[in-house]
Formats: C-alpha cells, sequence, structure tokens
C-alpha cells in the first residue's frame, strides 16, 4: 500500500506539472555548466564514459580524424561504522579504471547517424557488500565474484536513421544505457547535455532491484541488441534481446556471447516533456527471461523455466533557481518493479531520490542528494522479507572533471544475513573523467 500511495502521488504531480507548463515549451539555453554539475558516481552505462580532454591533449586526437578516447578512474574507501559481520568489519578499497574508443564516421565520410565503441576495463575490488550482510549493496563498484577483473568490456554499433528518430544498436554492451536509464534526464534522441538523476553510489539506480540479477549491466556485459523508435518527438516504443546467462550466475562480461536458450528480453515505452518549464519524463517497461533456472536449499532444489517482470520509472525538475544557470535547482526520480521469480533474491524494488544541483554558493559544479533503495526479497533464498537502504552524499567538483563524493549508508537491517544488528558506512569516492 505504501508503493501504490507513493506511485499514486508521483504520478499526479507529474500530471499536474505537464498540463501547468505544457504551454512553455521554450527550450532553456545550454550553459557551461551542464556537463560539469551531478555527473554519476558509478561507471556511466551512457555511449561515452569520459570527456577525450586528456588525450586529445597529450595524444593529440583531434575532432577530424572521428577519433576520441575516452576515460574513468573511480577510488573509493569503505567503512563500516557500526553493524555488518563483526567478524569483517573493516576499511575496504576499491579502484575501478575504464578506457573507451569511440569513432564516429561522418568526420571523414559521408555516413553519418553512426558510431562505433571498443571499451576495457580493469577492476580491483573487495567484498566491500558482502562485509556487511547486504543483498542490494551499498557501493555499486562490486558485485559477483571474481571482484579482481579484466574484460574487454564492450564492443558495438550504434546507427541513428530517420533524422534520429529511429536508433540501433548491436554489439557487447550495458542495456541498461538504453532500458530503465532513470538516471538519464532527457530522452535519447535529445541531444542536450544534461546532470544525471542521481550521484548515489549504490548500483541500483541504474538496474532497479527487480531487474538487477536479470538485465546485463556493470560489470556484466552482454551480447545482443535493441531497437528504438520515436513516432514523435516525445514519445517512443523500444525493443531489445541480450545473452540471458547473468541470470543463472554466468559472468557474461568475462566471457564471448553464448546461445544456449537463456535470453533477455525487454521493450520500454515512454513520453517526455522535455522543453517543458519543469522537464519530467516516464516510462515503463516489461521483460522476459528464458531458460531453465535453479536454487538449492536446504531443503529442496527449487526450478523455474522463465522469469517474467514489469517495471515503471520516471524523474522530475521541481525547481529551478536561475533560468541561467540551467541545473541549478532540484529533480526527483521514482523506480518501480516487480517480477515472479523463484529462484533470485529480489521480486519487488521501489526506487525514490531528490537531488540539487549548484545550490551552494561560489560552488555551482557542486551537486549532493539522498536516495532511498527498497527491496522485497524472495523468501525462497533470503531470510527476510525486504531489505531498506538510504543513502546521502554531497559530490564536490574538485577541477573540471574530478570529482570527491562523501557519502553516508544507512541499511536498518541487512537482508543477506541473519541477526545482524543496522548498519551503518562511511565512503569516499574519488572521480576522474578525462
Amino acid at each position: 500500500m505504501v508503493s501504490k500511495s507513493i506511485l499514486g502521488l508521483y504520478l499526479t504531480s507529474l500530471l499536474f506539472t505537464h498540463v501547468v507548463h505544457s504551454d512553455e515549451m521554450q527550450q532553456p539555453p545550454i550553459h557551461p555548466l551542464d556537463d560539469r554539475v551531478g555527473v554519476s558516481s558509478n561507471p556511466s552505462p551512457g555511449d561515452r564514459i569520459g570527456t577525450g580532454e586528456l588525450f586529445d591533449h597529450v595524444v593529440g586526437i583531434t575532432e577530424e580524424t572521428g577519433l576520441s578516447l575516452e576515460g574513468l578512474w573511480i577510488l573509493d574507501g569503505n567503512q563500516l561504522l557500526s553493524g555488518g559481520q563483526s567478524c569483517k568489519r573493516k576499511g575496504t578499497v576499491n579502484n575501478l579504471f575504464q578506457l573507451e574508443l569511440l569513432f564516429d564516421p561522418s568526420k571523414v565520410s559521408c555516413w553519418e547517424g553512426a558510431l562505433f565503441a571498443v571499451e576495457l576495463l580493469q577492476l580491483n575490488g573487495a567484498d566491500t557488500n558482502g562485509n556487511a550482510g547486504l543483498v542490494q549493496g551499498f557501493e555499486g563498484l562490486v558485485g559477483p565474484t571474481p571482484l579482481s577483473r579484466t574484460e574487454f568490456y564492450a564492443w558495438w554499433y550504434r546507427q541513428e536513421l530517420l533524422d534520429g528518430n529511429l536508433i540501433i544498436r548491436i554489439g557487447k554492451s550495458t542495456p541498461n544505457a538504453d532500458f530503465n536509464s532513470v538516471n538519464r534526464l532527457f530522452p535519447m534522441n535529445d541531444k542536450r547535455e544534461s546532470p544525471d538523476a542521481s550521484g548515489v553510489i549504490y548500483g541500483t539506480i541504474f538496474t532497479q532491484g527487480s531487474l538487477s540479477s536479470f538485465l546485463p549491466n556493470y560489470y556484466n556485459s552482454a551480447f545482443g541488441a535493441s531497437v528504438f523508435y520515436f513516432p514523435v518527438n516525445d514519445f517512443y516504443v523500444s525493443l531489445g534481446g541480450y545473452d540471458g546467462n547473468r541470470a543463472r550466475g554466468e559472468q557474461t562480461g568475462l566471457r564471448g556471447p553464448q546461445f544456449n536458450g537463456y535470453y533477455f528480453l525487454i521493450t520500454e515505452s515512454g513520453y517526455s516533456w522535455a522543453n517543458a518549464e519543469l522537464p519530467g519524463r516516464i516510462a515503463v517497461g516489461a521483460w522476459r527471461q528464458t531458460g531453465k533456472l535453479t536454487l538449492d536449499t536446504d531443503d529442496e532444489t527449487i526450478t523455474q523455466q522463465g522469469v517474467s517482470g514489469i517495471y515503471l520509472y520516471g524523474s522530475q525538475r521541481l525547481w529551478w533557481v536561475d533560468r541561467e544557470n540551467v541545473n541549478s535547482g532540484v529533480v526527483t526520480y521514482l523506480q518501480l518493479g516487480i517480477n515472479n521469480t523463484k529462484t533470485l533474491p529480489i521480486n519487488k524494488f521501489l526506487g525514490w531520490g531528490l537531488t540539487a544541483y549548484g545550490l551552494v554558493p561560489d560552488r555551482l559544479d557542486d551537486s549532493f542528494g539522498v536516495g532511498l533503495s527498497y527491496a522485497g526479497l524472495n523468501e525462497n533464498s533470503e531470510p527476510y522479507p525486504n531489505e531498506w537502504m538510504f543513502q546521502t552524499y554531497y559530490q564536490c567538483c574538485l577541477y573540471d572533471s574530478i570529482y570527491l563524493e562523501p557519502v553516508i549508508s544507512y541499511i536498518p537491517r541487512p537482508g543477506a544475513v541473519t541477526g545482524l544488528p543496522q548498519t551503518w558506512a562511511a565512503t569516499v569516492r574519488l572521480m576522474a573523467l578525462f
């Protein structure tokens, strides 16, 4: 009932905002702050992971070549302040490096709308979330083992057709860049720069909990294809199909495509009011995981032939401070999802947050926010029916595209291990986009 009430209030506010401001369709001006404030605090699932500026200067790559070499480095330290597994209550350090080479053939030929990418990933991680006894994980850099890995992470081709109203992607990728992408405040066909909806560091901001064991995502990319079609500028329908072996525990990020009956199929449709005075968007989706999944318990082996689910997400600009400083203000977002899994940890999910951009005097590139992540847990695999997680952060721009972010996480009752007390955790994350 709580989630239904929240959903009702949220949808009502979206409709009210759209009706009130639908007659004010002037597109806000682009401001230099747009690509500096409110960046992703996890590995970005977007087409571009960095700025390309460092390699432009050092290597001498120019725009005329069509090439862009971009990078992302994230280093963080974590400490359980209370709770967690007492025998493992120690500090951990996680280090991620990604490097991406992009090629735009339109710069050297008449081939318009295409983009090619290859990407490498190096992670040196620790069991940060396992130490806390969590199902969801308050720290999004680490997930399933191995926690230290080197991957040929992505290789894909993206093509825009019909003046950008038809978008196709094929190859090995993280499709949460395209589906359930609540962090993207504007739709895929909108070229304007925008801050991300939140800077929380837990992974469910990118792949909400009811999808997290199924939809390929960081760091388990997978081979597949997607199609997005915009029959009108503010509305789209989409389809995608991918290697679905991640649902049975395969580390798809470390191997090539597999065609063995395990597939992940997804469709999504969304509507946006991106040019209104208070922009927003909303989308709904449905998905199907094929193949036989099993769970071994103390009493029996549970089997299930395929899993299905639905989800909804949206984001809404609530307030501007100054229209000349486009991103100064507040944004909210909402995620909902449910599935019928009998073998994997999360059946239901609710995510919500508020993010403020450029509100601190003389610190217009900074942002801060709060996030809530609720998981309804599978009673066959987890000892508790649910797990709540709350997080707050301050993202400080040190210089250009280098950010320092302190984070506090609170979990009233960790859901993966019985008998653990409430848990508080502190994280300090350093991020560099180059």
